[in-house]
């Protein structure tokens, strides 16, 4: 059934991707119907350096996007880690953080 592939930052750790795999599991299976068991969750971690946006690679952004507990990039206040633009709600942590989850969840999220 539904296959669902999440792209983000590497640096995040087990214990986030199990709350983003269970939590985008349980959108998909509400929102498509069927059961959680038929729903696969792919994530895969990328390294800053080979993500690009807005004409430069993710590693070489400023230090105030840098996570200082996991040294993974922050997404810059106000955006989206997919680059879509403006979000609003709480200011945005290292990607895969709970309040990204929890929207994800409630199905607020963009």
């Amino acid at each position: 059934m539904p296959v669902i592939t999440v792209d983000w930052w590497k640096g995040n750790g087990r214990s986030r991707r199990a709350e983003l795999v269970a939590d985008v599991t349980s959108v998909v299976a509400r929102v498509a119907g069927c059961p959680e068991e038929a729903v696969t969750v792919i994530v895969r971690d990328v390294d800053p350096g080979h993500w690009g946006k807005g004409g430069a690679l993710a590693d070489t952004s400023r230090p105030e996007n840098v996570s200082a507990d996991s040294g993974a990039p922050r997404c810059p206040a106000g955006t989206d880690p997919g680059g879509a633009g403006p979000v609003s709600g709480p200011e945005p942590g290292p990607v895969g953080t709970a309040p990204a989850a929890a929207s994800a969840a409630s199905g607020t999220g963009t």
